[in-house]
């Protein structure tokens, strides 16, 4: 019962590569929000402040060269 169960939460978990994009975060002007660090940079909803480059998988933003970016998760292509 134990290992029927362990395989089925191991079908809904996605192996394999995963895959990220970037984009700035932008002002309402159309301009990207400048920064020095990544807690500079407002957050949208849903989204972390990345503490590494390992965050870039979750919804998150950070500091890359005085502007904000946001990092978000995509599929692989």
């Amino acid at each position: 019962m134990k290992r029927a169960l362990a395989l089925l939460l191991l079908a809904g978990c996605h192996i394999g590569p995963v895959c990220t994009s970037s984009e700035p975060v932008t002002r309402p002007d159309g301009g990207v929000f400048a920064c020095v660090n990544s807690d500079d940079c407002p957050l949208p909803s849903n989204t972390l402040v990345c503490a590494s480059t390992s965050d870039y998988v979750n919804d998150c933003v950070s500091c890359q060269n005085t502007s904000c970016v946001r990092f978000t998760r995509t599929d692989c292509q």
